[in-house]
């Protein structure tokens, strides 16, 4: 072709649909995190813990297993809603240590090299580029949740027969929606933090900070005041009440009371209501969206 015929011509080939768009950032975001082996370690150890959780639940229902290892029926873990409950926690916690490695760096590498204007000049709007980078993370802290949670669950069920599942359907429930309120605010804080601090690094240790500092503030305020109403101040013990409500646990939270003569002791605090961790929790999801909204702008607003 000659030279002279090199014109300008506009692109006419196949459009992305727009909700299609969230996705490539999500690949990308995938990618990056599968190339950590940190992020590998992690998913193996959450596999390891689903398959000891679900060798315990196979003992219960194998005799020649039992008889070979030497053990009771008796003096097996019972498989009731403490049991989903304590895996659950461990779950909980490889999540958080996956938030904490992926979290903070998502937005954060955007806004220090000066590459949201660059998504945002593009068919796609602030939304889409959120979702976007939380997608990721989400996909993978449903891995090692509730996704080994339910298989757990339905491997009890299908051992155990229809008239356990009907009594304890409620422990479904509480895997799904437990380990989604977890997951879901842990995404938020860590990508409002990676774009209010725009660097990994202090994102990443006021992610620390915000899950234990406000803890120990809520204990003081529990142990010296005799309210109960401290532990709303920690996101750990938000979870802690709520996953008790879900599933139907009364576990009590000890700490200094007042005792029959007046001096303080040690014992029982009195019960925080569920609704009011769901509605901290709700505020604090309320408080990263609106961060986001702010913080995820292509260039600052000029005053």
């Amino acid at each position: 072709m000659p030279i002279f015929e090199h014109a300008y011509h506009p692109y006419d080939g196949p459009l992305t649909a727009p909700r299609r768009l969230p996705l490539a950032i999500a690949r990308r975001g995938l990618a990056e995190a599968f190339a950590s082996r940190l992020v590998v370690l992690l998913l193996g150890a959450a596999a390891i813990a689903t398959l000891v959780f679900a060798i315990l639940i196979y003992l219960h229902y194998n005799l020649p297993a039992l008889r070979i290892l030497r053990l009771a029926v008796t003096k097996l873990v019972p498989i009731d809603a403490q049991f989903f409950t304590v895996f659950l926690v461990i779950a909980a916690v490889l999540a958080f240590f996956l938030a904490l490695w992926l979290g903070p760096p998502a937005i954060a590498r955007d806004q220090a090299n000066n590459a949201l204007p660059l998504y945002l000049s593009r068919p796609i709007t602030r939304p889409q580029y959120l979702w976007g980078k939380m997608l990721p993370l989400l996909l993978l802290l449903s891995v090692v949740t509730w996704l080994p949670g339910l298989f757990l669950f339905v491997l009890q069920a299908s051992l155990a027969g229809g008239q356990w599942f009907a009594a304890n359907l409620h422990i479904a429930a509480g895997i799904f929606l437990g380990s989604l309120v977890w997951i879901v605010l842990l995404s938020l804080l860590a990508n409002a933090l990676s774009a209010a601090l725009k660097r990994r690094w202090p994102a990443t240790a006021a992610l620390v900070g915000l899950f234990f500092i406000p803890g120990i503030v809520g204990g003081i305020l529990d142990n010296f005041l005799t309210t109960p109403w401290g532990r709303l101040l920690s996101p750990l013990a938000l979870m802690r009440i709520i996953w008790q409500g879900l599933f139907r646990l009364n576990v009590p939270a000890y700490g200094f009371v007042p005792g029959p003569d007046g001096h303080r002791v040690w014992g029982v605090l009195p019960p925080v209501p569920a609704w009011s961790a769901w509605l901290v929790v709700a505020l604090l999801a309320a408080g990263c969206l609106a961060l986001l909204a702010r913080s995820l702008r292509p260039y600052p607003p000029i005053r």
